[in-house]
């Protein structure tokens, strides 16, 4: 016998050492009942091109299968160890071996503990089946012994591949998802979800560091830094699952893919909830402040809805220029003075011209633009965008005109879906402290009715946002309401604006007073039933019109038409013939 396999034979004899021989390129033994032969049995037939395999008898060997994971399960690096024992390069990994010997121990695709002689490694001059490349040893084993390794060290190496193997899908799993703008947020709330189901530090160590190597993240130091300090706060003050769960719903876009992920955590279900004392809760709120007050609350999410052609696109226009400079809005309300965001997928540049004109907007520099753009809320990423789009330029109020463009493939009619998109949306105007204002429509029906459910799309809308505006035609001519649905922070409320053009033709919108009348429930009704019947009619005379509506008197039917009349829904056609109005206003469209 010749060559390398031939000079490498005898150093392992010379060692006390017992090889076997494999197959060409390959890790399978060619010699049956291998475990039980004498190492002279087994050095009988040896042929020059065969692999060479070192029976584990009276050793171990910790075969680490990715290199990325030497860091995780070895303290010194690997020039060191190789000085002190044998280490040797893998097709993909390290072979370390030591003497003595201890239960083998595998965790699939990371690394295995083999040891004992019914067990094998594969070592130079063999050819990995793999990658085609030769094994090499590290350690220069003419002059490096085989070191001891105590029964301390062993339990400790063998508690980290335990760790491994329990939360290997989950490891797995975060390094798929470990994305340059998410990973320092995922290292902060996967600490915190290691810290809050009580697993020791060294332990979210192991699992920390595994999925930082192997996801090549070049900041390692900086995420343990970031587990060693989660652990040193109150348990109250560490944010944990919610973190966790939402950044990766930012990431994947598939609440049941997220769920799915958080399950190959191994913990008991009942852990899946964030817990902190109520006395933690109320002391690390903020306290509710307003940019306008008390229509528009800081760090909140706002539903502005109304009618098409009432006028929503103007007043968030000029809402957006009196907070961009800090203006008393409507020449009533103070103002705090913040960066504007405008989002729009409804009007034209040309639009705007037009309105910032109509409107004489001296000063428009403060307030950003994007319009007409492909950004959608629901689409993968979008959210964590413009988390980034609001932090990075400051804006303290983001306009979105209007809600519906700004969705794809988003069903509004569908509270699962609209409940996924709004809880995120009030989430990050809640952590950014960034007002977030949907502008959206009412379903065709009297624009008198203040009534939640006349918001178009899922009652969702209404539940899941802070507070709702409602934009409404007032009796009187070029007089507006607003007044709120529903409003969790503060008392609700309802004023009059006036749209009053000056002789110069500029549009002024002023506030005017509050609104002291309400409206008889009974009355809003009838006049419901009577404008579909004469949507579906056109033209009726009055007496047609009482016979077909039931329910109601006679005075509550004249009442409603009169109430209809004043609204502009009908015109009078003749004496007790109505019919209904073809067009409503435009000079406000929008």
């Amino acid at each position: 016998m010749e060559g390398p396999v031939i000079s490498l034979n005898e150093i392992y004899k010379e060692k006390g050492l017992t090889v076997l021989e494999l197959l060409p390129k390959s890790k399978q033994c060619v010699i049956n009942n291998w475990q039980v032969l004498s190492p002279q049995e087994l050095m009988k037939c040896f042929k020059p091109d065969a692999n060479i395999g070192l029976r584990l008898d009276g050793l171990t060997a910790v075969d680490i299968e990715r290199e990325e994971l030497w860091d995780v399960l070895i303290d010194l690096n690997v020039e060191v160890m190789a000085s002190k024992t044998w280490v040797q390069k893998t097709g993909k990994g390290y072979h370390i071996i030591f003497r003595g010997e201890t239960k083998p121990f595998k965790v699939d695709g990371f690394v295995e503990l083999r040891s004992g002689s019914r067990q094998y490694i594969v070592v130079p001059p063999s050819i990995h089946p793999e990658t085609n490349r030769p094994y090499e040893w590290l350690s220069d084993i003419q002059k490096v012994p085989i070191a001891e390794i105590s029964k301390d060290d062993l339990e400790r190496l063998r508690h980290k591949l335990e760790v491994l193997k329990r939360y290997r899908n989950f490891i797995e799993a975060m390094v798929e998802y470990w994305r340059r703008y998410h990973r320092h947020n995922l290292s902060l709330w996967i600490s915190g979800v290691l810290y809050k189901i009580g697993l020791p530090f060294e332990d979210a160590e192991t699992v920390l560091k595994t999925i930082t190597c192997l996801a090549r993240d070049e900041e390692i130091n900086d995420r343990v830094r970031a587990l060693r300090d989660t652990y040193e706060k109150p348990a109250g003050r560490v944010k944990a699952w919610s973190g966790l769960r939402e950044e990766l719903l930012e990431i994947v876009g598939d609440r049941a893919a997220v769920i799915n992920i958080l399950k190959t955590i191994p913990i008991y279900k009942s852990l899946l909830f964030e817990v902190k004392s109520l006395k933690d809760l109320v002391e690390n709120a903020r306290e509710i402040s307003y940019i306008v007050k008390p229509i528009i609350p800081r760090g909140a999410l706002i539903l502005l809805a109304g009618r098409g052609g009432i006028g929503k696109s103007l007043l968030t226009l000029h809402m957006a220029h009196c907070i961009a400079n800090g203006k008393p809005l409507f020449d009533y309300f103070d103002t705090t003075l913040l960066k504007v965001l405008l989002l729009d997928n409804e009007n034209s540049p040309s639009i705007y011209r037009e309105r910032v004109k109509l409107l004489r907007l001296n000063s428009i520099e403060p307030i950003d633009t994007i319009s007409f753009t492909n950004f959608r809320l629901d689409k993968k990423g979008a959210i964590a965008k413009l988390r980034t789009l609001i932090t990075t330029n400051g804006y303290g109020i983001v306009f979105l005109d209007n809600w519906t463009t700004f969705t794809s493939i988003t069903d509004e009619n569908k509270a699962a879906e609209v409940s996924n998109l709004l809880t995120r949306l009030r989430k990050l105007a809640y952590e950014t402290n960034c007002t977030i204002v949907l502008i959206h429509h009412l379903r065709k029906s009297l624009p008198y009715s203040h009534n939640v459910d006349e918001v178009r799309g899922s009652s969702v809308l209404v539940n899941e946002s802070d507070s709702v505006l409602l934009l409404e035609k007032s009796v009187a001519p070029n007089e507006r309401i607003v007044r709120t649905l529903k409003n969790r922070l503060g008392e609700e409320f309802a004023f009059r604006l006036n749209f009053r053009y000056d002789e110069e033709g500029i549009l002024n919108i002023e506030y005017t007073g509050e609104v002291e009348e309400t409206f008889d429930s009974n009355l809003i009704k009838a006049a419901n039933e009577v404008k579909t019947f004469m949507q579906v009619k056109k033209i009726a005379k009055r007496g047609e019109i009482f016979k077909t509506i039931k329910g109601y008197s006679k005075t509550t039917l004249k009442r409603a038409l009169n109430y209809l009349l004043i609204a502009g829904e009908l015109v009078r056609e003749g004496w007790g013939v109505y019919r209904v109005r073809e067009s409503l206003d435009t000079e406000l469209e929008g």
